[in-house]
């Protein structure tokens, strides 16, 4: 057998998240770039690949790190972490510790945390006049996101799973690589990491389907992750193009009055095939 030369593997790994960022068109020449970094692998492995590309790419970089407050330890630990792993790389960073969260129920804890930290990363971006915010989240969370939301019933939007890029502004540039090639990545460069506080709020379904459904189906399909977030991709970009169709039909149709009342013609609106009729009447809603 052929053992891989471990940094062969990591430029090759660097080249997939190159492949996808150019694909998806993430970035413009001049963009200051976010980072949210938690100090988990996926974070650390996305700043050091944005931080090996950036002349290449013409970005500049900014780190961001939301303490939640759930683990006051711990969590003050990490903040040091990854203050020191910016300084380390010569990146700015923001950081902020927000109020706790543990008065809430368990089943909207994940939920309320997520969203202070999308409201603390956009805070930082329009603070300092950035243009992107990178994500971390890649191929085995975009896998698991389906299979999630397709237990618990969704249709084609929820099962386009995570979008690589979002309102021009979100951009996930890790999203076609793989959580081993991920740690691969960061055993080759002997990268530094603290355990992802992300990984802990994980939702209990959520954490079932990494470590039990997963390798369940992955002996029936091997490639399960990469079919998955095939599935995801083909069914993205056919809501999308759905979802263009309805607007345009919407907006040709819709007439809105003084006082901010929607209406269609009724005839129309009936004519529409079933599946655009229930998009149009989300839209006018």
């Amino acid at each position: 057998s052929v053992k891989m030369n471990p940094m062969h593997s990591t430029q090759k790994t660097v080249r997939k998240v190159k492949a996808t960022i150019s694909r998806y068109e993430m970035f413009q020449p001049g963009d200051l770039v976010v980072v949210a970094v938690s100090g988990g692998p996926d974070s650390v492995c996305l700043l050091h690949i944005l931080h090996s590309l950036k002349e290449e790419l013409g970005i500049g970089l900014l780190v961001a790190h939301y303490n939640h407050g759930l683990r006051p330890g711990e969590d003050a630990s990490e903040t040091r972490f990854v203050i020191g792993l910016a300084e380390s790389l010569a990146v700015p960073s923001e950081t902020e510790k927000g109020r706790s969260l543990l008065r809430r129920k368990t089943a909207s804890l994940e939920e309320a945390a997520r969203n202070a930290r999308y409201r603390f990363l956009e805070r930082v971006r329009k603070a300092r006049d950035a243009q992107k915010i990178a994500l971390a989240h890649q191929l085995n969370d975009q896998a698991e996101t389906v299979l999630m939301r397709l237990l618990r019933g969704s249709g084609p939007s929820g099962l386009g799973g995570i979008p690589p890029c979002r309102d021009r502004v979100i951009v996930r540039p890790l999203i076609e690589i793989s959580r081993k090639e991920i740690e691969a990545y960061i055993k080759a460069r002997k990268l530094s990491y603290v355990v992802d506080s992300s990984n802990l709020q994980a939702s209990f379904m959520r954490n079932r389907i990494r470590l039990e459904l997963v390798p369940f189906l992955e002996q029936y399909q091997p490639r399960l992750t990469e079919r998955l977030a095939e599935t995801a991709e083909i069914l993205r970009m056919e809501d999308e193009y759905l979802e263009k169709i309805v607007t345009a039909w919407v907006d040709g149709e819709s007439e809105i009055s003084p006082d901010g009342k929607v209406s269609v013609a009724l005839r129309s609106f009936l004519n529409l095939p079933l599946p655009i009729r229930r998009r149009a009447a989300r839209q006018l809603i």
